[in-house]
């Protein structure tokens, strides 16, 4: 039998830091030892946030999202319902992840990237069963303002240019170079993204000034 109480409150871990404002959605959420939650976050229903992980200010996690150990989220970012974050990675500011979709682990996504439902990258080419072989980690980049649709898969070290488009349902086996439309499966880069498409040069330059 669940003792009452148990499930009706956030779990904060021990050292955690909880910003002004954090907003919780029925206050259901589990946040880990050591984690860093900005000021005016929202965590949705049932969310779950790692040890050591970190939300910067003025983002939101949907409902039943969970977050792995090393999660690192920076400003004004939206990740949607269901969604799942393999740990010791990094996401960007003003990124939007939309529902059902997977972060994999050590994997970076650059600020201004935009990625829709259902997106998959893997992160291994020696998928194994063994423990005693072993997993070798080649994980994906997504460059800045880039834009995903939904239902994307991205191949082990891919890397998706700066401001590339990716159509749905593709298979990126290849890295996409920046300011290219690419789709299809494999995909494969069909045209330029239109000039009128390119994001302000000064957000640009900002990501550059602030990630050195």
């Amino acid at each position: 039998m669940i003792k009452k109480g148990v499930f009706d409150r956030p779990h904060i871990g021990k050292n955690a830091r909880i910003g002004k404002g954090v907003k919780v959605e029925a206050n259901f959420a589990y946040v880990g030892n050591g984690a860093k939650i900005g000021d005016g976050v929202r965590l949705g229903f049932a969310s779950y946030v790692g040890s050591g992980c970190v939300i910067g200010r003025n983002s939101a996690l949907g409902h039943h999202t969970v977050l792995f150990k090393g999660t690192v989220i920076g400003h004004h970012t939206v990740i949607g319902a269901l969604c799942s974050s393999q740990g010791d990675n990094v996401i960007g500011n003003h990124v939007r992840i939309i529902n059902q979709s997977q972060i994999g682990r050590r994997m970076v996504i650059e600020d201004y990237v935009s990625i829709g439902p259902r997106f998959v990258p893997s992160n291994t080419k020696n998928i194994v069963h063994h423990r005693n072989i072993p997993r070798v980690v080649d994980p994906t980049t997504v460059e800045f303002g880039a834009r995903i649709g939904s239902g994307v898969t991205l191949c082990p070290g891919v890397i998706i240019g700066r401001e590339a488009f990716i159509g749905a349902g593709s298979g990126v086996t290849k890295s996409i170079p920046p300011f290219k439309v690419a789709y299809g499966n494999p995909a494969r880069v069909v045209r330029d993204v239109p000039e009128n498409e390119y994001l302000p040069e000064k957000f640009y330059k900002q990501f550059l000034k602030e990630n050195g």
